[in-house]
């Protein structure tokens, strides 16, 4: 029986032991708990050695979900992308596609930008910090 773990690894050292020793077939890899996207390609390439499938972790919305499904058009086409298909009240990114197969946009960064208005009607709270004598809020 094939055994993948890996979502609550924390940092992509946390794998090399599990593939050194053969405890996972499948290593899953969560973009938002490894370490970033260069954290999880670390794994992909760690992977290979010991021919482990990687197949990422993600139950997120936003950032973490853009990150991955990144990392997942960075796969052979036959590793899927795990989505969390839940329906909130308002859209975070609104031309974020919404169906099962898509193409990221080119845009730079994760391609995709928040609704400013739906974070500033579901923030809980707003810090206000002075950076280089700018003011920023957080």
């Amino acid at each position: 029986m094939p055994l993948a773990a890996g979502e609550n690894v924390d940092g992509d050292w946390g794998f090399i032991n599990w593939l050194e020793n053969g405890a996972v077939d499948v290593a899953q890899p969560s973009v938002a708990k490894v370490g970033g996207i260069s954290a999880a390609l670390r794994v992909f390439a760690a992977a290979q050695p010991y021919r482990v499938r990687v197949v990422p972790h993600c139950f997120y919305h936003g950032a973490g979900m853009l990150a991955t499904a990144h990392l997942v058009a960075h796969l052979p086409d036959d590793v899927k992308m795990e989505v969390p298909w839940i329906a909130f009240e308002a859209a975070l990114y609104p031309d974020l596609p919404r169906d099962v197969v898509f193409t990221l946009s080119s845009r730079p960064g994760l391609g995709y930008a928040p609704d400013e208005d739906v974070l500033r009607h579901y923030r809980l709270s707003l810090t206000t910090i002075t950076l280089n004598g700018a003011r920023r809020h957080v």
